[in-house]
């Protein structure tokens, strides 16, 4: 099973500082460019959030892949955001994901628009760009 970890910094705060991020393991999706830009910062729940998220892969990924984001509220001491699930089953925070799951869950969604053209929504994925910029997304309270 190949992993995938992703290590996020949310300033939530009122700094309204930059989304930063690492992610660890490139090894296992090809040291692929990840870009993850939200929109308006800083981030304030309940309120409508536009998200870029681009994902591009170099190389080709099977369905066994763990994807970890861990999000930090970063201020005189950091706070990790927990996992939640919203009451809609959309699992928001520290989360740990199957990749495959992801997919599957939410294809009717994600493809094709976030799918580079001539990638089925199916596994393996192919080495590309995938994502795009989602619109309207209300983090619940």
């Amino acid at each position: 099973m190949k992993s995938i970890a992703i290590f996020v910094l949310l300033f939530i705060a009122v700094s309204g500082e930059d989304l930063e991020w690492e992610s660890c393991n490139p090894d296992n999706w090809g040291e692929g460019n990840i870009d993850l830009s939200p929109y308006p910062l800083p981030v304030v729940i309940g309120t409508s959030l536009d998200v870029k998220a681009l994902f591009d892969l170099h190389k080709d990924l099977d369905g066994d892949v763990d994807v970890e984001i861990k999000l930090v509220k970063k201020g005189i001491v950091s706070i990790p955001i927990p996992c939640i699930e919203s009451p809609s089953g959309l699992h928001l925070g520290s989360c740990s994901y199957k990749l495959e799951e992801i997919v599957t869950k939410y294809k009717n969604f994600l493809c094709p628009d976030y799918f580079p053209e001539g990638q089925d929504c199916a596994f393996p994925l192919k080495a590309g760009e995938y994502g795009g910029k989602i619109s309207g997304i209300v983090l619940p309270e």
